[in-house]
C-alpha cells in the first residue's frame, strides 16, 4: 500500500474515532442533563480528541449546560495541556 493511502486511511480512521467520542458524549450528557441544546452539540462536535476527553473526564462534575460551557471554555486555552492525565 502506498504512502498517501495509508495517510489518508489513518485520516479517515481518526475523524471515525472522534466522532464516536462526540456521538458517546452527547449521549451520555443527554441521559444525565435530559436535554442539550443544539448550539452545545455543535460546540461539543467542534472538539477534538483532546478536548472531548477532558469533558468526559469531568463528566460527574456536570449538572448542567453552563457548566458543559466551562469545561468547553476552560480546555479551549492553554490548561488542557497542562492537565495530569
Amino acid at each position: 500500500m502506498c504512502e498517501i493511502t495509508r495517510k489518508w486511511m489513518g485520516i479517515g480512521y481518526e475523524q471515525g474515532m472522534n466522532q464516536g467520542i462526540v456521538k458517546t458524549t452527547v449521549t451520555i450528557l443527554k441521559k444525565k442533563l435530559g436535554f442539550i441544546s443544539e448550539n452545545i452539540i455543535e460546540k461539543i462536535s467542534n472538539r477534538n480528541e483532546d478536548e472531548l476527553n477532558y469533558i468526559v473526564i469531568n463528566i460527574f462534575d456536570i449538572d448542567k449546560e453552563e457548566d458543559i460551557l466551562k469545561y468547553i471554555h476552560y480546555v479551549y486555552g492553554f490548561e488542557l495541556y497542562n492537565m495530569n492525565v
